[in-house]
């Protein structure tokens, strides 16, 4: 048998120690994040972009959604069918107030229903304000939400997250909680993209909605929201030879059927390849 080569000796031997090293500094990097909830369709987790509260004013925090393939989970309005998730922060301690952001959705046909919501992976952000800046943050949150693949199933789950009063240090989910909130709607007054909105009644329960765009329309889609119960079927949609106004049809179904549908106030989502805006609108 040949004798080992001392320095590929000494190289392991380096090689091994500073492998070490790394894993202990990875293990010991501040995750901010609850214990996964792991079950065979989806896994959840509240994360933070932030190991320590600092100075801080608020907190960016995200719920964040692992789903199996094949299933889906729900926009705040889920469209035809769907459970749309619901949060609650009862228990918490330094919390003045909570802003739930909502990431684009992607469009569904579940048997023959249009429903909107997420697969794969997809983080809810929220902003979380705290009532004394500096001070430790804890976190108690309640969450009702629904998955579905060819059935659907709800669930009802808590989470737990405290935030010291140290640094306020980017964390190792700080990344991809940005990444979350560009995928949220700007106002349509920040949107370059949007001149202007409109909503208009056609017939009994037909609305038109226009648009017009300083850039192109490509392939833009509207979500239209009212009160509990309205549902609104987005028809035909037609864009101008020089892509900078669209037109959709639309048929409205909603509860209070003895009120004129002019003068309602619908929330509008309206998305393209390079935007996306929300809206209030008043219908005339």
């Amino acid at each position: 048998m040949k004798p080992k080569n001392p320095i590929f000796s000494i190289f392991l031997a380096v090689y091994i120690l500073l492998g070490g090293a790394t894993v202990a500094i990875a293990q010991s990097t501040p995750v901010a994040a609850s214990d996964w909830n792991e079950l065979e369709m989806v896994s959840t987790r509240l994360v933070s972009a932030l190991n320590g509260t600092g100075s801080e004013e608020a907190v960016l925090l995200g719920f964040q959604v692992k789903l199996a393939k094949g299933w889906k989970t729900y926009w705040r309005s889920p469209g035809d069918s769907g459970l749309p998730p619901r949060f609650n922060w009862q228990g918490s301690t330094n919390v003045n107030r909570v802003t739930l952001m909502w990431p684009v959705p992607m469009a569904f046909d579940s048997g023959g229903f249009l429903t909107w919501g997420y697969e794969d992976e997809v983080i809810f952000p929220m902003k979380v304000e705290l009532k004394e800046a500096g001070k430790p943050l804890s976190l108690k949150l309640n969450v009702d939400f629904g998955v579905c693949e060819d059935v659907c199933i709800p669930f009802k789950q808590s989470f737990a997250l405290d935030l010291p009063a140290g640094t306020a240090s980017p964390s190792l989910m700080s990344a991809a909680l940005n990444r979350a909130v560009a995928r949220v709607p700007k106002s349509a007054d920040e949107t370059p993209e949007i001149d202007s909105i409109t909503m208009v009644v056609q017939a009994d329960n037909t609305l038109e909605f226009k648009a017009v765009s300083s850039g192109d329309f490509k392939d833009p889609v509207l979500i239209l929201e009212g009160e509990d119960g309205d549902f609104f079927n987005v028809q035909g949609v037609s864009i101008s030879a020089d892509h900078k106004t669209v037109r959709f049809s639309v048929v409205a179904d909603v509860v209070r059927k003895s009120a004129k549908l002019s003068g309602r106030v619908l929330f509008v989502t309206l998305f393209d390849d390079a935007f996306a805006a929300e809206d209030i609108v008043v219908i005339k």
